[in-house]
């Protein structure tokens, strides 16, 4: 975990120091929510003004530049970027969908920065998805780490 600090505390204080709002989501917000699971990444939605404000101050520790992924999980802009060994995935959230297999169907994804929920990690406040929305997420992407991470979460109410 000492990584994935280090790693959030710099994209968060790059991301502050250039008024740039963000939520997290993924992995990272699933264990703020109580799940238990190793971290891929750290996914942080940005709107598309956000990625110019701060390119200058990344632009060392990107591995992939903006651009479209369209996959069979999302359709967005985004970009990957690599701080003390932790991939970052930093996506547009004005054009941002993900597919939904029990309608075949993309599902434009609603980010509102202000719905986010501050979560104390790493000794500081974090914006967070919404567990309600995280939860839909990753219902609707239904891969085996958001089952994971849906049963974990979910199991932390009941304790």
């Amino acid at each position: 975990m000492q990584y994935i600090e280090e790693a959030i505390k710099w994209i968060t204080g790059i991301l502050r120091k250039h008024d740039v709002p963000f939520q997290i989501t993924g992995g990272l917000a699933a264990q703020a929510y109580g799940s238990e699971r190793e971290l891929y990444d750290i996914d942080i939605y940005i709107p598309s003004y956000g990625f110019e404000r701060i390119m200058q101050d990344i632009e060392d520790y990107v591995v992939r530049p903006p651009g479209r992924t369209k996959n069979s999980e999302w359709n967005l802009i985004n970009m990957d970027v690599e701080y003390a060994g932790v991939r970052l995935d930093i996506c547009n959230a004005d054009d941002a969908s993900i597919f939904d297999r029990k309608s075949n169907m993309w599902l434009k994804q609603n980010i509102d920065f202000s719905e986010s929920v501050a979560v104390r990690m790493f000794g500081i406040d974090l914006p967070m998805m919404p567990k309600n929305q995280l939860l839909e997420y990753k219902r609707t992407l239904n891969r085996d780490v958001d089952k994971i991470d849906i049963d974990e979460i979910i199991s932390q109410k009941s304790e």
